[in-house]
């Protein structure tokens, strides 16, 4: 700077001119991928070469959403940035860099910025079986129901035997039957499956939830021998003992009870089981009410109630035969249920 006679002479400055960076995305080897939305987003790793000063900013777009990722390194000019991903059923993704900044603050030309990785995401269905993890039913028949939010899907039993029947088991809503036979109930254990993927590659992009189900074979009513309208279901004589006479269940078990009268049962789990009545001598009639119940799993309990009454030889001690129509006859009740009898008379 000259000013008349004066002059000044400032410092060298220094220009840095800085070419402006450029990027390329490198091919990778996969093209699909399975998103687990309880796991978290797919994670893309890619791979790019770049000229200018490390790090960089990058901003990519994947046809869906902007990403920017701050500080990226490179080694030799090559790099990687990681894009995430999530769909709710299927999504196509065309990643690439639309925006690069060195560490000189240059910006490159969006035409130096080439390259594209291409993927295809898929959900991974989200299934649940509705109700409880283990289902019982007194019938052989059951229907099951399944929310799942893509894909395919279908019903498989997984343990049981083969009379398990499922009616078109890729449907969301089935009915699962079996046959019971001579046995008193079924256990089977079934998968739902979903998978939300192109190819037939095992277990890829799949989950299944599972239920077990108890099919109870249903009794048919309790019998005991009731007899309705009738004062009393059975009368025996001159004995202390009998052989019960109910129904055998025709599916689960029973059990007799007393539940009112001096009697033990021998076995109170067999339906024609002796029953003791007591050895006394009866000059009056003994009644007893005996309570025989059925039961399977979960299916109703139904009983039935038996009354009996025991009655020995009633004899009485005198008689008085005077024409006054008042203990004219010497009478000996119960005597016309014996087999044979002696009648002696000491005067």
């Amino acid at each position: 700077v000259i000013s008349g006679a004066c002059s000044d002479t400032t410092g060298p400055t220094l220009v840095s001119i800085n070419p402006r960076p450029t990027a390329q995305i490198l091919s990778v080897e996969f093209n699909t991928d399975c998103y687990d939305s309880k796991e978290g987003p797919v994670e893309v790793n890619i791979p790019f070469s770049a000229t200018g000063t490390a790090p960089y900013r990058i901003i990519s777009y994947d046809g869906l959403d902007y990403d920017t990722i701050q500080d990226v390194n490179t080694t030799d000019g090559n790099g990687n940035f990681t894009d995430y991903l999530t769909t709710s059923n299927t999504d196509d993704f065309n990643i690439e860099i639309i925006d690069l900044m060195d560490a000189n603050g240059c910006i490159a030309y969006p035409e130096s910025l080439t390259g594209m990785v291409t993927m295809t995401v898929y959900k991974q269905p989200d299934i649940h079986i509705i109700g409880d993890d283990m289902i019982q039913v007194c019938d052989d028949m059951v229907q099951l129901e399944t929310t799942q939010d893509v894909g395919t899907g279908y019903w498989v039993k997984a343990v049981g035997d083969d009379d398990l029947t499922i009616n078109d088991p890729e449907q969301l809503v089935i009915q699962a039957s079996t046959q019971h036979g001579s046995g008193n109930s079924k256990y089977y254990k079934l998968y739902r499956t979903g998978k939300n993927w192109p190819a037939t590659e095992e277990g890829k992009c799949e989950r299944r939830d599972s239920v077990e189900v108890h099919f109870w074979k249903e009794p048919e009513a309790a019998y005991a021998g009731s007899r309705q309208g009738q004062e009393f279901d059975t009368t025996i004589y001159f004995a202390d003992h009998m052989y019960l006479y109910a129904d055998p269940p025709t599916a689960g078990s029973g059990k007799w009870e007393v539940l009112s009268g001096s009697a033990s049962i021998e076995n109170d789990t067999l339906y024609n089981s002796l029953i003791n009545l007591g050895d006394q001598d009866l000059d009056e009639p003994a009644e007893y009410l005996l309570n025989w119940t059925v039961t399977n799993g979960i299916c109703q309990v139904t009983f039935d109630k038996l009354k009996i009454s025991r009655k020995d030889l009633r004899i009485y001690d005198g008689f008085s035969p005077d024409g006054n129509s008042i203990n004219e006859f010497f009478n000996i009740e119960g005597l016309d249920y014996a087999d044979t009898w002696e009648l002696k008379i000491f005067s």
